[in-house]
Order: C-alpha cells, then structure tokens, then sequence
C-alpha cells in the first residue's frame, strides 16, 4: 500500500473494498485471521470476523466513508451486542487501528456520531446493552 495513499484525505475517496483490504492486509500483519463472513439465513451480518492472537474475536461492518450501516445492520449489530460480541462499524483506517491496538475498547468510542449512530446507541442503552 502507498503511504501516500494512505492518508485521511485520500482515505475519504476510499471504497468499502479497499478499506476492507486494507483492513485485511493490517490484521495479517499482527498475525491475525481476517475472516470474511457471510451469513446464508441471515442478511445484513457484519462483514468481517476479526481473530488476533491473545484477544477475543470481533466483528467489524466496514463502510465507505461516511456512510452508515442500514437499520438492518444496526438491528443484527444489537443482537450480537446483547450475546456479549463486539461489533464495530469502521469507515476509515485510523478507526479500525484504534480498534486494533486498544483492545475492549467500546464501539461508542469508535464510531463516528450521526444522528443514526446516535440513535442506535440509544436503543442500546435503553436495552441495557454497553457499547
């Protein structure tokens, strides 16, 4: 990857595949297994399983740059919260490095705040899920 490819001004016109491959690329690198993830009974499941050695599993919803997830994803999202899973929704790479190198970090404290987000993290807490 180019590191002048890399910065956050060029990283807005990134598509969701290459930040997903960007992503895979950097967990590789820690020595981890980027799963890819599709669910056949189920729609709108985050894209990636996350595996790094030493640290519990995650999921990850990758998205362009400033897009968000579907209600859909938000709901699938709520679900894996309440069983205890991480689920993270990153559009940029300075994100889902935060993620990396500081593990059990809460989504809350990644995800960048629109009103959508703001509303998910609503439903959660009124569900008594902590993210």
């Amino acid at each position: 990857m180019c590191d002048r490819d890399d910065t956050p001004e060029n990283q807005r016109k990134w598509r969701e595949s290459r930040l997903e491959e960007a992503m895979r690329k950097y967990v590789r690198d820690m020595g981890g297994i980027p799963y890819k993830f599709t669910s056949p009974g189920r729609r709108s499941v985050p894209d990636r399983l996350i595996v790094l050695p030493l640290r519990s599993p995650f999921w990850v919803e990758a998205k362009a740059w400033g897009q968000v997830p579907t209600d859909a994803q938000f709901r699938e999202a709520l679900r894996l919260l309440k069983l205890g899973q991480l689920v993270y929704f990153i559009d940029n790479m300075p994100h889902f490095k935060k993620v990396i190198d500081c593990p059990g970090i809460l989504p809350s404290r990644v995800s960048p705040p629109s009103p959508k987000f703001l509303r998910f993290w609503r439903i959660c807490q009124e569900q008594g899920v902590r993210v």
